[in-house]
């Protein structure tokens, strides 16, 4: 289902396809076949993320400065949007 919302990666996504001559649902069908062909996704996942207890104090306190050196340089997003398209299921 498509809802509409074009997010910063979805809009990256899609230029690169128009340039180089594949659309969205060709790109998607591509997908589907190296999912098919890999009995998996075809690339590696990032290990799932730690919860805290998890984590020594120097994971937790890199990982707290890096979140806040991302939000002073302006790569975080407003919590509200970010609700929103939780909820509407992308």
């Amino acid at each position: 289902m498509d809802s509409g919302v074009r997010t910063p990666a979805r809009q990256r996504a899609e230029a690169i396809l128009a340039r180089i001559g594949i659309s969205r649902s060709a790109a998607l069908e591509l997908y589907y076949q190296q999912i098919i062909a890999h009995d998996g996704l075809p690339f590696p996942l990032p290990p799932p993320p730690k919860a805290r207890d998890e984590m020594t104090d120097e994971e937790f306190d890199r990982m707290m400065e890096t979140g806040l050196r991302q939000a002073k340089e302006g790569k975080s997003r407003n919590i509200n949007i970010v609700f929103d398209e939780l909820e509407r299921g992308l």
